[in-house]
């Protein structure tokens, strides 16, 4: 038994759930969690993740670094709740990092940190990682939330990442799949897979969350889901339309989740991601198509929702007649509604729909 540790099982809407905590009450600390459709593969899951259990329980009790020092701070940002309120996947990444900076610049001190030249230090260490922008970027965001919270503990006075600026920048507000597209890439897929493409692209659910919603998340033609960006506090409320219907129609009931593969297993978000790839690669080989669909990536389907969804409001006859918008005047939207993905995409499309 672990001491200090306690362990308790809830019966939730939906499935069971196994809570690990060590303490009690409101200063009580997370360990782990293991939930479940039913309390026996809630038991199961615990049985299989007593090695994560044991390692989170010897996390608390291992002596922490001096805040003296950055590795100090990063060890007590790792053991903060508002580290381990962050879902597992985030946790498993942002703890990658947080090892890359420890191993790079854990030494440095307080005095260091807070001292004149501590932005332009910390601008050398990051353009170490020149080479990956997008990891560079990454390990400084993971410092940025390290150093508020050393800031929001009293562990230092000063901010020396306020000066420093992102490395990767891309756009890809104009990168959509098209109906023409989707329906070549699903030709070149097993029915499932191509099953799940298209289930993406009407949805503009992301791929953890496409391969894990369950058919009772639809009720009276809307479909609900609670995202597990934020561990199910952001809903996402999808109008099952007459495309989305259809496919919901022509989808067999194997399992409780809505995408499965043929056996009724769902699938993982890694073969959805290489199912496409696969799909691409097929179609690229065949005479003229090389280039198709050069630079998209699965998470475009998204996107592309997006943008779909804000063609039609920005196209719709009530919405521009109660804006006082006539037919040709396109420049409208961009003043008055706010950017989101693709919006310059559904200005094109708007314009060609007056036409």
């Amino acid at each position: 038994m672990l001491s200090g540790a306690h362990r308790e099982i809830k019966q939730l809407a939906r499935q069971v759930a196994i809570y690990w905590r060590y303490g009690r009450g409101a200063g009580s600390v997370p360990l782990a969690s293991f939930k479940a459709p039913t309390l026996q593969e809630a038991l199961e899951m615990e049985s299989q993740g007593a090695l994560e259990l044991a390692e989170a329980w010897t996390a608390i009790h291992r002596p922490m670094p001096s805040i003296a020092y950055l590795s100090g701070m990063l060890a007590g940002f790792q053991a903060s709740k508002k580290f381990l309120r962050m879902a597992t996947s985030t946790q498993a990444e942002w703890s990658r990092c947080i090892s890359q900076i420890n191993a790079d610049i854990g030494t440095m001190t307080r005095r260091q940190l807070e001292a004149d030249t501590a932005t332009a230090r910390l601008i050398a260490w990051r353009d170490g990682y020149e080479a990956t922008p997008r990891k560079a970027d990454y390990l400084v965001t993971v410092l940025k939330a390290t150093l508020k919270h050393a800031r929001t503990c009293g562990w230092l006075s000063a901010d020396p990442c306020a000066g420093i600026e992102a490395l990767y920048y891309c756009d890809r507000s104009e990168i959509v799949w098209h109906a023409g597209e989707i329906e070549a890439l699903c030709d070149a897929m097993q029915p499932d897979m191509a099953r799940v493409i298209r289930f993406m692209w009407l949805t503009g659910l992301r791929r953890g969350d496409a391969v894990t919603v369950r058919w009772d998340a639809i009720q009276d033609g809307v479909m609900i889901v609670r995202t597990s960006k934020s561990k199910g506090r952001a809903k996402q409320v999808i109008e099952v339309g007459p495309d989305l219907s259809s496919l919901l129609a022509d989808t067999p009931r194997r399992s409780t989740t809505i995408m499965s593969g043929p056996t009724g297993e769902p699938y993982s978000p890694d073969s959805i991601t290489q199912g496409l790839i696969r799909a691409l690669r097929r179609i690229r080989k065949k005479p003229g198509l090389a280039d198709f669909a050069a630079g998209k990536r699965l998470h475009d389907l998204r996107g592309s929702h997006a943008t779909d969804m804000v063609a039609k409001v920005l196209a719709d006859p009530v919405f521009r007649e109660g804006m006082g918008w006539t037919s040709g005047k396109t420049s409208a939207p961009s003043r008055y509604v706010a950017p989101v993905t693709a919006l310059a995409t559904a200005r094109k499309m708007v314009k060609k729909n007056g036409e």
